[in-house]
């Protein structure tokens, strides 16, 4: 397992941790893993899923890092 795959998998137990009422997929795109096509303006995307299949793994992290510092604000 790379590292970048142990920290997400730390980061998301923490999280359920916080939030046990919330599902799995919910969780992901609550944490940014699955984002609309549109971040900013979600209305503009007719609520599509941006395609995160080629993301890196790197860029997930960041957007998890963001939505985490968001949420402890």
């Amino acid at each position: 397992m790379k590292a970048e795959h142990q920290e997400f998998l730390d980061l998301f137990s923490k999280y359920l941790e916080q939030y046990p009422d919330q599902r799995l997929t919910q969780a992901l795109f609550n944490l940014g893993v699955n984002e609309f096509k549109s971040p900013e303006d979600p209305s503009l995307s007719d609520h599509a899923l941006r395609d995160v299949y080629s993301d890196s793994d790197a860029s997930v992290l960041k957007r998890i890092h963001r939505r985490l510092a968001k949420l402890s604000q």
